[in-house]
């Protein structure tokens, strides 16, 4: 992976995921129990294409998740981009965000999808990635719940 370090960003380590489970539960991402089995491949160097980044602060306090869209060619989806809210407004999520598009420009791939909750509650969290110039691509209603629609971003990643 091409120049990870930028400032205090770096890949995901065993020994981050204490950590991690903290921001997944302290953000509301999901329950998490499901960080195990979801870092362990990567973890183990079974899985292609899969990478998780870490803000150390000297401990986590930010990670994100992207992997390649399967039968797609330079297409990438961000699964996850969390930031512990102790650290909320430092610009830590801002700096994930773009380690991971430089990283996926240097691989000279093509498209980075983000998906979102469209309720209230991620508001800001869509707002974040408008301000990051990603486009409001699809909508799919009660793609979560009955009225939860998710809500995917695009950005293109080559001019």
């Amino acid at each position: 992976m091409k120049n990870i370090i930028q400032n205090e960003i770096r890949p995901a380590r065993p020994g981050d995921i204490p950590a991690l489970k903290h921001i997944i539960e302290a953000t509301d991402m999901f329950p998490p129990a499901m960080l195990d089995d979801m870092i362990a491949g990567y973890l183990a160097g079974t899985v292609d294409r899969e990478y998780w980044l870490v803000s150390d602060n000297p401990k986590p306090v930010g990670v994100a998740l992207y992997r390649m869209e399967e039968m797609t060619m330079g297409t990438w989806n961000l699964l996850l981009l969390a930031v512990d809210p102790d650290h909320h407004g430092k610009g830590i999520g801002t700096k994930l965000l773009l380690q991971v598009e430089e990283h996926l420009v240097h691989l000279c791939q093509r498209v980075l999808l983000v998906e979102t909750s469209g309720t209230g509650a991620f508001a800001a969290t869509r707002a974040f990635y408008k301000r990051q110039a990603y486009a409001e691509e699809a909508i799919i209603r009660d793609f979560y719940d009955d009225g939860d629609d998710k809500v995917i971003y695009r950005k293109t990643l080559q001019d």
